[in-house]
């Protein structure tokens, strides 16, 4: 049921939470991800393979 959905996602989640907590007691400090893009620069719609085949509506 809908009314359920927090708690479920909260038991799915708590050992993780659990893990990390753990994790960050044993190493002595919160762990942050660090993350940097390395994919392709910025392009223009255009320069899309396929682009002028997408049905475009107004």
């Amino acid at each position: 049921p809908a009314h359920m959905m927090p708690a479920m996602f909260t038991c799915g989640r708590t050992a993780g939470w659990c893990a990390h907590i753990l994790e960050q007691k044993r190493l002595g400090k919160l762990v942050r991800p660090a993350a940097i893009y390395t994919g392709p620069a910025p392009r223009t719609p255009e320069s899309v393979e396929g682009w002028d085949q997408i049905a475009h509506t107004s």
